[in-house]
């Protein structure tokens, strides 16, 4: 059978939303959000610095790599805003002569190093300067301060993210 509508029962049916439901709903989301964001943007700036040490540290390792395979010298010059992966000037060796890797392409990320003009020389034996890098996100006050990311060298080449 069908259903049937009585005058009085119709308003008594709707259904909706009052105003101060509404303004309840949206002060909260607005309280929620006003949380979430700075958290949201320190995440993204720790995540830049991570990914810009993972991207350097397979540079290093990648330099390592082939001085040893082709028994020549491999040099990573590091500056505070790109690094250059670069056979020694005695040899000719593309595609990887003069390979840049700028930092701009993580965010707001630098970097800093603790060598002399900031070049590691990979020798045929796998062997490098010792130094450290320290990448960063906005401005260093101290040493690898936080969000940073430490790359150590030994002197056997080998690189160390703390």
């Amino acid at each position: 059978m069908g259903a049937t509508f009585n005058k009085n029962k119709q308003f008594l049916g709707q259904q909706g939303f009052t105003l101060i439901e509404l303004m309840v709903t949206i002060s909260i989301a607005g309280i929620l959000m006003a949380i979430a964001i700075p958290a949201f943007s320190s995440w993204r700036q720790s995540n830049s610095v991570n990914a810009a040490a993972s991207a350097l540290m397979t540079s290093l390792k990648q330099a390592r790599h082939l001085a040893i395979a082709e028994n020549r010298n491999v040099i990573v010059r590091v500056s505070p805003t790109q690094w250059v992966f670069d056979l020694d000037k005695n040899n000719v060796g593309a595609p990887y002569a003069n390979r840049t890797i700028a930092m701009s392409q993580f965010g707001n990320v630098q970097q800093s190093t603790a060598v002399a003009n900031g070049d590691f020389t990979f020798t045929s034996k796998g062997t490098a300067g010792t130094g450290n890098i320290c990448i960063y996100s906005g401005v260093l006050c101290a040493p690898c301060a936080s969000p940073c990311k430490s790359i150590t060298i030994n002197g056997i080449g080998r690189a160390y993210k703390q």
